[in-house]
């Protein structure tokens, strides 16, 4: 059966299935239900390594590299007067509450820890939302003047997380807004590090599009949108392979067996481009989730990548030593798009993230099952209950953010040099007068149960 045949008959199967489910609507919200609420404090530490043969790459948002260095061993003493930490926060969505109120920070430094003082950031100069829905702490000190030898930053929020049950039937109900999109949903389609571009230039190929064209036949809007969101994540889970880890974990510690390096040691995000994803049909559970992302993107869906940290007994802490090569553990990516109801006039429009757990459906063959079937990974989840959202980008967005990540396999440029390719970390900062050169980093996170003191909500002594 030729694409466009499949495409149409997409349609009457999805009327049939809507049509029985006309009227119902659950209580815990009209197209998810939560269930098995977990609470989390999740610590993110980021440590400044040094004393090691390395280059090292600095980089920030407008693409530019800032330095290639040849380091040799560096003693990382350098200068700071004051300076500026970011780290995202997630919001709110089907399968988990993040609290930005709880975000805290400390800096250590020379054995001292350096007083911050704190802002969230979560709208423009408009109050228009940010990209995608995010938010970020930002954290300042200074002037504090002093030679730096040692740093290490700690990060930490307060997140809540449900499993999830998808009314599809219901969700086949609502047709493509007849408008815009609400603000948040539509922040989405603006230019995004990583599937439009990288720190070194816009993206040209095209691929996504392509992949689009190809999956609906030239036609999205034929379909309701989930109709088409499951499609394409369907023709995806079942082309492209997604396999390894979503970093690069950090060989920078002094352990002989670096195979025993814990999971959540990470010295960047590893993904190797849309191009890479789509000519091999292989990449990271990250590039997948980009690549998903981009195409639900071009078919004028907005999407985003959610990039959380696996804290349950399938990851993370519970299980330090794990196989590496298990995808479902440490960092994990899935993917929401938005489903908008305009018709819901008397709160302004329903506006419901929907999740794609794109790793789960492919390993799980999902993508193979009869379409009118409920799917596991697309909307409800028995998983994601167990991963706590950390951001919505890869790299701090619109801020002018450095970090240390970067690739470990050298890349050779067409005049002879040898560079290595800057990666993101998540995080970033920037300092005054100057940004260190010839350092590393690592990146670990500890996800523990707090335990709540009734007369502060945001306090919290971790179990």
């Amino acid at each position: 059966m030729k694409a466009s045949a499949v495409w149409w008959w997409l349609l009457a199967v999805s009327l049939c299935v809507a049509g029985s489910a006309a009227g119902q609507r659950d209580q815990s919200g009209p197209f998810i239900e939560r269930f098995d609420v977990r609470e989390w404090r999740l610590t993110a530490t980021v440590t400044i390594l040094s004393g090691r043969q390395m280059s090292s790459s600095l980089f920030h948002l407008n693409n530019q590299p800032m330095s290639w260095i040849s380091a040799g061993r560096s003693t990382l003493e350098f200068p700071v007067e004051e300076g500026t930490l970011y780290w995202p926060l997630a919001g709110e969505a089907a399968s988990y509450e993040v609290d930005r109120g709880s975000a805290r920070a400390k800096l250590h430094s020379n054995g001292w820890e350096i007083p911050l003082s704190r802002t969230i950031w979560d709208a423009d100069a408009s109050q228009q939302p940010l990209h995608s829905g995010a938010a970020y702490g930002i954290w300042s000190f200074g002037p504090y003047p002093a030679v730096h030898r040692d740093l290490r930053m700690e990060f930490s929020f307060r997140a809540n997380t449900w499993n999830t049950r998808f009314n599809e039937a219901l969700a086949l109900e609502v047709p493509w807004p007849s408008g815009e999109w609400p603000a948040e949903a539509m922040s989405s389609f603006d230019e995004m590090l990583f599937i439009d571009r990288d720190f070194f230039g816009p993206y040209t190929s095209g691929v996504a599009r392509e992949l689009a064209e190809k999956y609906t036949a030239g036609q999205p809007r034929s379909q309701p949108p989930v109709v088409a969101a499951k499609w394409i994540a369907g023709q995806l889970a079942t082309e492209v392979q997604a396999s390894g880890l979503s970093v690069f974990r950090s060989g920078i510690f002094p352990i002989k067996d670096l195979s025993r390096i814990r999971a959540d040691h990470m010295q960047s995000l590893r993904f190797d481009g849309l191009d890479r994803v789509a000519r091999d049909l292989t990449g990271s559970p990250l590039d997948f989730a980009l690549l998903l992302t981009a195409i639900y993107r071009e078919i004028g869906l907005p999407a985003r990548v959610v990039i959380g940290y696996v804290a349950g007994p399938n990851g993370g802490r519970e299980e330090l030593f794990r196989d590496p090569q298990k995808p479902e553990f440490g960092i994990y990516p899935w993917v929401e798009f938005a489903l908008y109801d305009e018709r819901e006039s008397a709160i302004g429009g329903s506006l419901t993230w929907i999740p794609v757990d794109i790793i789960s459906m492919q390993q799980n063959n999902t993508g193979r099952r009869p379409f009118d079937q409920p799917w596991d990974g697309f909307g409800s989840s028995e998983f994601l209950g167990e991963v706590i959202p950390l951001a919505y980008h890869l790299h701090p967005h619109m801020l002018p953010a450095y970090s240390f990540g970067q690739s470990p396999d050298p890349l050779t440029l067409a005049d002879g040099r040898v560079i290595y390719e800057p990666l993101p970390a998540l995080w970033g900062w920037n300092l005054v007068p100057a940004m260190p050169c010839g350092a590393g980093q690592a990146v670990t996170f500890t996800a523990t149960t707090p335990s709540r003191r009734s007369n502060d909500a945001n306090t919290a002594t971790d179990r």
